[in-house]
């Protein structure tokens, strides 16, 4: 679908009568479908119910570096060139925390800087842009919460090598969270707005879905 197909989609979806909704909840339900899908992911099914292995843990955590690490320059840059309003907390990159991670799980230095990142990521080139990427990744913390003791019983340790990232989200996630809502409530204000917004959260989840679906090959007998 091109990009132009998806902005006409998007400003459908985003009819009239949703002037009464805030832009949170158009958000929320006009990227539910892709949410839900995610949530249903074998990966984080498996590690949620305490199936995945470790060499699979292994492999989610370099699929997320490798979308991480190109994103974080992005929304970095974009944060500072776009964002005039002042925040409570600034983007926390996920990218250094999933290294320190990969380090503790035994990935070398060498084999950590061949890994694979992803290009196929949605443009930043406004605060809804940003805004609509933000509601991704900073959302994600949420279930970061509770994967967090997921992986601390996959690894068998209550120290937090190896899941930095997910302990990050439990300690700090909800106060980037709250951040976001703010940026969400303030550039949400227009109907054009939300629908770049929407356009691109959409976009940055399926960056992600694809992303995972092409880097991450489960294996399969672990996760019986």
């Amino acid at each position: 679908m091109d990009l132009d197909r998806q902005r006409h989609k998007a400003r459908r979806q985003v009819a009239s009568d949703n002037d009464a909704r805030s832009a949170h909840d158009i958000l929320r339900a006009e990227t539910a479908a892709i949410h839900k899908r995610l949530h249903a992911d074998a990966t984080f099914s498996a590690l949620l119910d305490g199936r995945l292995s470790r060499k699979d843990y292994e492999s989610l955590m370099c699929g997320m570096y490798g979308f991480y690490r190109p994103l974080d320059e992005m929304i970095c840059s974009a944060e500072r060139d776009l964002i005039s309003i002042p925040r409570t907390v600034t983007y926390q990159p996920r990218g250094p925390m999933l290294a320190n991670d990969l380090s503790a799980l035994g990935v070398d230095a060498d084999l950590l800087a061949s890994i694979l990142t992803c290009q196929d990521l949605p443009d930043i080139t406004s605060p809804a842009d940003l805004t609509g990427v933000l509601y991704v990744v900073d959302g994600a913390t949420r279930g970061g919460v509770l994967l967090n003791n997921c992986v601390s019983r996959l690894l068998g340790s209550q120290s937090t090598a190896g899941r930095t990232y997910w302990d990050w989200c439990r300690q700090s996630g909800g106060a980037h969270w709250r951040s976001t809502r703010q940026l969400i409530n303030h550039f949400g204000r227009d109907k054009a707005a939300i629908e770049q917004m929407t356009l691109v959260a959409n976009q940055t989840f399926s960056a992600f879905e694809n992303w995972l679906a092409a880097v991450i090959e489960p294996d399969e007998a672990a996760m019986v």
